[in-house]
């Protein structure tokens, strides 16, 4: 019983990430604010954060990896300057 509810939050888990992702990066504001994202799941701000915490993942720490796999991605792959992908992936300077 307890591997069926560790495997049901594992999958709930990734379903959760998935969507966090794609609304993200689908939206236009690619990333907004928790609360923002929360609201597009359905879900409260809390139950949000209460679901990530059960993954020991943060909002935070999962746009982070998006920002970073992004911008690795365009570092490789296209021609734009450092500026432009600091842009795109929403700092407000290359410094960040």
């Amino acid at each position: 019983m307890a591997e069926l509810t560790k495997q049901t939050i594992t999958v709930e888990h990734v379903t959760l990430v998935r969507r966090m992702r794609t609304a993200c990066l689908n939206g236009p504001n690619r990333f907004p604010a928790a609360v923002g994202i929360a609201s597009q799941l359905g879900l409260s701000l809390r139950t949000f954060q209460r679901r990530l915490a059960q993954e020991r993942l943060s909002y935070q720490s999962i746009v982070d990896g998006m920002r970073r796999s992004l911008a690795t991605e365009l570092l490789e792959n296209t021609h734009m300057g450092i500026d432009q992908i600091a842009e795109r992936i929403g700092f407000a300077d290359a410094t960040s």
